[in-house]
């Protein structure tokens, strides 16, 4: 079961195209030497509920910040928190203009990392990577930009990213509608991080959002699972 107000939210094309984006914005940065799509992209798997993830090499943590830099001046950000395990300026990022379902998984690392993730995969499984980027980097020149747009507020992300993943399971059939229900309570109960620049409220209020227009549309067609 889908949403039916607005199937136009959930083209197959849409997570390619926000993969495009972020290529060119990252291709901006001269320290960028690879930038490569995984997950379901890669996989040619993926559906209209899809987010994005990619892998961005640069040689240094100053690289990635500048890296991160070009993406914030292509790609305005609403959101962006860090991963559990991997440094900022890694981590989940959700655009203006762009579904919350196509949230941007951005991790940097260097060209050794890199080749292990691909030979070794990541936590004991396969990647399959997609490149898209591949040349000789630019010296990053010890320079790191400032930049404002970035949480180190790792709960309220980490909710708001398991309540779109149930929701995504929900969508595909994987996950009850149940589950869904207790990650959007559990996101309710985070705390909203300070504003700052960025616009945690934002997200927060699509994601609930789309939750109560699923509820919507279980009420007017059916809704047994």
């Amino acid at each position: 079961m889908v949403m039916q107000d607005d199937p136009t939210m959930f083209y197959r094309s849409t997570p390619e195209r926000v993969a495009k984006d972020v290529v060119d914005a990252l291709q901006a940065c001269p320290a960028v030497s690879r930038v490569a799509v995984f997950g379901s992209l890669a996989q040619d798997s993926h559906d209209g509920w899809s987010d994005i993830d990619v892998l961005c090499v640069v040689p240094d943590e100053n690289g990635a910040w500048q890296a991160a830099s070009a993406l914030r001046d292509a790609l305005i950000v609403r959101w962006h928190g860090q991963f559990s395990n991997v440094r900022l300026p890694s981590g989940r990022h959700w655009f203006y203009g762009e579904s919350v379902f196509h949230s941007l998984d951005l991790s940097f690392c260097n060209a050794v990392d890199y080749e292990m993730v691909v030979s070794q995969g990541i936590a004991g499984h396969p990647v399959t990577v997609r490149e898209e980027l591949d040349r000789v980097p630019v010296d990053s020149a010890q320079h790191r930009p400032s930049i404002v747009t970035i949480s180190e507020d790792y709960a309220f992300t980490h909710s708001l990213h398991a309540a779109m993943s149930a929701i995504r399971g929900y969508l595909r059939h994987t996950v009850s509608w149940e589950e869904v229900g207790d990650r959007i309570k559990a996101m309710d109960n985070v705390p909203v991080p300070p504003a700052r620049d960025l616009q945690p409220a934002d997200v927060l209020n699509e994601v609930r959002a789309v939750y109560v227009q699923l509820m919507m549309d279980r009420s007017r067609y059916g809704g047994a699972r």
